[in-house]
């Protein structure tokens, strides 16, 4: 999940800690350390360091790196920076976002700002409700506590729980945030088992394997990475295989070793239809049989000598399989 708030603060502050001293001081002079483009500007220099998930001695490292280069700017202390960065992880958004949006549902449904002398709600949890729970997680995995918390009330028929009592009932029936792996819809596990038996049969060394397929990045890239699982369990969730909204496809090819660089030849969309350049447009067969002559059977081995990347191992797309590719691969 990609927001408005982070984008806008990569354009504001660019490389974000190279010129902090200069944004931030525009920042500050704009609001308080509430304001949703300072930590908008925080959350984003700490994300483009170390990630989504950091383990805790690379965050805190972070963090004391950022409050030290922007102490004369702007007073951040480290506990509300990471306050932040764990608020972007539990809700996907930024604190001044979730501030926001309460307030303005507050508003909507007219309700009156609690009373001090009240007493606590109740967090008792009666056994349907957290099977209710359950089954939220269970469908929608990769909700957000704020999403689960109105999917809980849609639910109970107006029943409100808080996310922090949420996120601790999570933890008590043993489920908590993991990373997810993305697995085919599509996939069988009996075609699984028996590619895997081929390949332990005709392979006598890993290293005379390659892989070549096409890949492209779309909107799905901003998928969400960590769902919610029952601990000791793997986070997996299905997805088709089907892409939408391509910008740019790559046709690469892959040993034991990783990527064979030199195999690997990203294919650009057209900027339109009177774009003549060859290196732009889709994959189709031509692309294909001239990729596999002029990048792929250049770093192939001989299969009879046990050569390194010597089997090559294709999916069954029919592009893969036409006359043309299959006697340029076999002719090495």
């Amino acid at each position: 999940m990609v927001h408005f708030s982070l984008i806008f603060a990569f354009v504001l502050t660019a490389c974000c800690i190279d010129r902090c001293s200069a944004d931030l001081g525009k920042l500050t002079r704009a609001g308080s350390i509430d304001d949703i483009r300072v930590q908008a500007a925080a959350v984003l220099f700490i994300i483009r360091r170390v990630g989504l998930f950091a383990k805790h001695g690379t965050l805190s490292r972070v963090l004391r790196d950022y409050t030290q280069r922007a102490e004369e700017i702007i007073n951040i202390s480290e506990k509300r920076l990471r306050d932040w960065y764990l608020h972007y992880q539990k809700y996907g958004e930024l604190p001044a976002e979730t501030a926001r949006w309460r307030q303005s549902r507050s508003r909507r449904s007219g309700r009156k700002k609690r009373s001090k002398k009240r007493a606590p709600r109740s967090d008792y949890w009666p056994p349907q409700y957290i099977e209710i729970l359950r089954s939220i997680v269970k469908d929608h995995p990769e909700f957000f506590l704020d999403e689960i918390q109105e999917e809980f009330k849609r639910r109970t028929n107006g029943a409100r729980k808080s996310a922090s009592s949420i996120w601790k009932r999570l933890d008590q029936i043993g489920y908590s945030l993991q990373m997810v792996t993305y697995v085919a819809a599509e996939r069988d596990a009996a075609e699984r088992r028996s590619y895997l038996d081929c390949i332990n049969r005709i392979v006598e060394d890993p290293k005379m394997l390659i892989f070549l397929d096409e890949t492209a990045k779309d909107r799905n890239a901003s998928r969400r990475r960590r769902t919610w699982a029952v601990r000791g369990t793997k986070a997996e969730m299905p997805q088709p295989l089907s892409r939408v909204d391509l910008r740019y496809s790559m046709l690469g090819a892959c040993d034991i070793f990783g990527f064979v660089g030199n195999a690997c030849e990203p294919v650009y969309q057209k900027m339109g239809k009177d774009d003549a350049d060859p290196h732009r447009g889709t994959i189709d067969t031509d692309r294909f049989i001239d990729w596999v002559k002029y990048r792929l059977v250049p770093v192939l081995g001989m299969h009879r000598n046990r050569e390194p990347r010597s089997i090559v191992v294709l999916d069954n797309a029919p592009i893969h399989h036409h006359p043309e590719v299959v006697r340029l691969i076999e002719e090495v």
